[in-house]
């Protein structure tokens, strides 16, 4: 778990050097934990051992077509349509794949909540630093020297730190309330800083409202599906306006 939380501050600000096909230390620090998690897997403990979950099948699903995309694209189509460089459809396609491992080392390696916590609480307050600087005079001079460009312009950096910090903040019963309301606010002023001081970049606030909409409907729906199970009548159906059960 440790080299998940290193990999996290390593990705947010680290700078990296261009590579080839678009890689960058991070992506190859993952693809070093995947193969360290399959070699300790295989040949230490001389077992195939994957979590079963319903996610898995479409995982494998999904990267065989990206298998099959990368093997089909090689295949000249069209005689006059100049293709991209094999590096770029290699680091494309190593973003899918490492994608899945990513998701298949967390399961694995993360045996306590707490570490998931952890990893979850740091890309949050860590990530709205950057944020900060665009509201707070004189931070912003700071924090453009420790953050790694790459990370900022991509628009996945803002949409978890929207979707993460809502997310705590309107699920996790178990933050003390100051803590849900200043995730909350992390999540507002992400928002803010992406539609109204940097507006022009609809990638960077339009994949966060989307993100922030499914969550406020996920809550809805929760809050309007634990109400009715808790009203009981007396004959020991439960009575939701319209229906019962």
């Amino acid at each position: 778990p440790l080299g998940l939380l290193v990999l996290l501050l390593t990705a947010l600000l680290l700078p990296s050097p261009y590579l080839p096909g678009g890689l960058n230390i991070p992506v190859l620090m993952l693809l070093f934990l995947v193969l360290l998690w399959i070699v300790d897997m295989v040949i230490l403990r001389r077992e195939l051992h994957i979590v079963h979950s319903r996610t898995l099948r479409p995982l494998l699903a999904f990267n065989g077509i990206v298998l099959l995309s990368f093997v089909i694209g090689q295949l000249p189509w069209f005689s006059n349509a100049s293709r991209a460089p094999l590096s770029a459809q290699i680091g494309g396609m190593l973003i899918f794949l490492l994608s899945t491992g990513a998701f298949l080392l967390a399961a694995h390696q993360l045996h306590d909540l707490r570490w998931l916590r952890w990893l979850t609480w740091i890309f949050i307050v860590v990530g709205w630093l950057h944020v900060a600087g665009w509201l707070i005079p004189g931070l912003g001079e700071i924090t453009k020297y420790v953050y790694y460009r790459g990370v900022h312009s991509n628009s996945l950096y803002w949409t978890w730190l929207v979707a993460l910090a809502l997310s705590q903040a309107l699920f996790n019963r178990d933050l003390p309330l100051f803590w849900r309301i200043a995730f909350g606010f992390v999540a507002v002023s992400t928002l803010y800083v992406g539609f109204v001081l940097n507006g022009g970049w609809k990638s960077g606030y339009l994949p966060g409202m989307a993100a922030a909409g499914a969550i406020l409907a996920a809550r809805s729906w929760s809050l309007r599906r634990r109400y009715a199970t808790e009203d009981l009548g007396s004959d020991g159906f439960r009575y939701t306006g319209c229906f019962y059960e």
